[in-house]
């Protein structure tokens, strides 16, 4: 499916054989789970041996361990706690489409979701809902597993009135992922340093006096928002942005 993880794929594929869990699956493909969550490329290939479909794009789309808690999202590599990989979060709206279209097997994970500074769904504006998370257990990647045991959960939110704009440091941070370019100096820094300045100045802009790693998602959806504002028209306008604050 389009900007699919592996680990998304191989959770559909666990549905469509009727297998208990992914590690099941892999054990009767000769594949490793484990190194498919890291984003092996060489046990990608082989599974979509058996599942069919493009493995340059399900490669591009997953997330890689490139080192010690260090990963690669796209053309970026990015510290850990940059990402929420084992939380699953979904657009409730995104999930019910894709079930309505073909049934649970058809539930899967886009790769921005990994992103934690993306929180809103860009096709339907929906704030990405957080699904509760199994500790200590690769079965959090199992993302149709999760779906269907939380699907009362993905219905309400779904059915609730809640609509926001996905803002323009949201669209910036989706467009480099797909390796587009937009502001010439943030472009140029790495991702992680781009969502902790963006961020920051922007806790600073909208008055938030407390500890960054305090503020909630919803703060930093509007934090990131009013930061982006600023350094989306260049270094002088952060530089002005400094002197009047």
């Amino acid at each position: 499916m389009p900007f699919e993880t592996a680990t998304s794929y191989t959770s559909r594929l666990v549905r469509r054989a009727g297998a208990a869990s992914p590690s099941d699956l892999c054990l009767d493909f000769g594949l490793d789970w484990t190194a498919i969550v890291r984003g092996e490329a060489t046990q990608i290939r082989q599974l979509v041996r058996f599942g069919g479909g493009d493995p340059e794009a399900l490669t591009r789309w997953s997330i890689e361990a490139v080192g010690p808690l260090v990963f690669r999202i796209g053309d970026d590599v990015v510290p850990n706690k940059t990402l929420l990989r084992s939380r699953l979060r979904v657009c409730p709206t995104c999930t019910r489409e894709d079930i309505a279209y073909g049934g649970l097997e058809r539930a899967y994970r886009r790769m921005h979701w990994n992103l934690q500074a993306i929180r809103t769904c860009p096709d339907h504006g929906r704030p990405l809902l957080k699904l509760p998370w199994l500790e200590h257990t690769f079965g959090n990647y199992d993302i149709v597993a999760r779906v269907d045991a939380t699907l009362p959960l993905i219905e309400r939110a779904a059915r609730v009135d809640e609509v926001r704009p996905f803002t323009d440091y949201e669209r910036y941070l989706l467009d480099r992922l797909h390796g587009a370019t937009a502001v010439p100096y943030l472009d140029e820094m790495p991702l992680a340093l781009v969502i902790r300045f963006t961020e920051a100045l922007g806790l600073t802009r909208i008055g938030y006096r407390e500890a960054a790693r305090d503020a909630d998602d919803g703060l930093l959806y509007e934090a990131g928002a009013a930061g982006f504002e600023v350094l989306r028209h260049g270094p002088d306008a952060f530089l002005e942005e400094l002197r009047r604050l």
